[in-house]
């Protein structure tokens, strides 16, 4: 290439970048929230960038009556689709080098709810609320093209536990509270659960709630001391009890359906 075609290079290159912005990220500084259905707004939000602030920029969301709105702090990308666009659009929420995404894993979808306990603990232990779905395959899917792997096992979880614990929602011990549905038909199982491990902040002698094994119709009740009822799914029932006082049962006949 010769030094006349370089210097035309140069100068389309710059042109071009007079015409076009490039996305850029801010921070959300304020969101203004779509809270009636006759308001004017369909999400916007102030965010600042290269330190200006950029005035109720619209929030793109993902379609389909989904909702996914940053909230004031967030990184998020902004793109420009004309140079004569007053506002910028928010496409997203970025992660930088310096406020860096939780632990994960590929596939894996999170959403936090985040909780102050500092002042005043929470009944149901430490931690904030996560909304969990992820799929497990047979093969390292950060290595592999989806197509060559099959999923083995899915869980859709609504979680409370401290950032960075227990980050893999298919291999969970302990956590303060839980509510499961999981489902592996590679390991001819799948269950409904309800568990608990705290009870107003202090741990519990047993894990604790309720658990329906869709494979056998079995299930558990259980109390934070560890008595309770199982079902075999056949309706016999056994009961692991402290003290149970027969005066105060209802006592009743015949089949039951919800």
């Amino acid at each position: 290439m010769g030094k006349f075609d370089r210097n035309e290079t140069a100068l389309i290159q710059k042109e071009i970048r007079n015409q076009v912005q490039l996305p850029k990220i801010g921070k959300v500084e304020e969101v203004f929230g779509h809270g009636a259905a006759e308001d004017d707004s369909n999400f916007e939000a102030n965010v600042t960038v290269d330190g200006e602030t950029e005035q109720e920029c619209p929030i793109l969301n993902p379609g389909n009556g989904a909702i996914d709105i940053p909230e004031a702090g967030d990184k998020v990308l902004l793109i420009y689709t004309d140079e004569k666009q007053n506002k910028p659009f928010v496409t997203d929420t970025v992660w930088t080098n310096k406020d860096r995404p939780p632990v994960g894993r590929a596939g894996m979808y999170r959403r936090k709810f985040r909780i102050n306990d500092s002042e005043d603990p929470s009944p149901s232990g430490p931690g904030d609320i996560y909304f969990n779905g992820y799929t497990e395959y047979d093969k390292n899917p950060n290595a592999y093209d989806k197509t060559e792997i099959v999923p083995e096992k899915s869980v859709l979880q609504i979680a409370k536990h401290a950032e960075g614990d227990n980050f893999t929602p298919t291999d969970q011990e302990s956590i303060p509270a839980k509510i499961e549905l999981y489902d592996a038909p590679i390991e001819d199982k799948s269950h409904v659960t309800i568990s608990l491990n705290y009870v107003d902040n202090e741990a519990s002698d047993a894990t604790w709630g309720i658990k329906f094994d869709l494979k056998t119709g079995e299930f558990k009740i259980v109390d934070p001391k560890g008595f309770g009822i199982i079902s075999d799914g056949e309706g016999n029932f056994t009961w692991h009890h402290k003290s149970i006082n027969f005066n105060d049962v209802l006592l009743g006949n015949g089949p039951l359906s919800l």
